[in-house]
């Protein structure tokens, strides 16, 4: 398989620890997601409006490469426990509070098809 990602993809000057990931997931089916992210310390702007703890909750969609549990968090390491729980505590709240934008999401990666979103760009994910 490496030969094959090496005939699409500059593999030079790459870590092995990337090389290692990127030929781990080659073989893997494309995988449609709706993802949460909550930004702290976020700055305002057109995108993020931030609450009152500087923390930026936000909802989408994502394609990944990787095979997924019903939920899976994702934190990065060096992230205070305080910090974590309050903003999955937001989360939470966005989710018990807005179940129509959770219900739009859905009905959106439900009528998506991955085989043709290259060729059909009326397929790829709207969001």
């Amino acid at each position: 398989m490496g030969k094959y990602l090496k005939k699409y993809i500059d593999l030079d000057g790459m870590s092995k620890a990337k090389v290692d990931k990127l030929i781990h997931y080659c073989n893997r089916d494309p995988k449609i997601l709706i993802q949460y992210d909550g930004f702290t310390n976020a700055e305002a702007d057109d995108v993020m409006h931030p609450d009152t703890d500087g923390d930026c909750i936000m909802e989408g969609g994502t394609v990944e490469l990787m095979w997924s549990s019903s939920v899976r968090v994702l934190i990065e390491p060096d992230t205070p426990e305080d910090v974590i729980i309050r903003v999955l505590h937001k989360i939470i709240n966005w989710i018990k509070e807005d179940s129509h934008a959770m219900k739009i999401a859905k009905e959106m990666i439900g009528s998506l098809i991955l085989d043709k979103m290259d060729s059909e760009p009326e397929k790829r994910i709207p969001f």
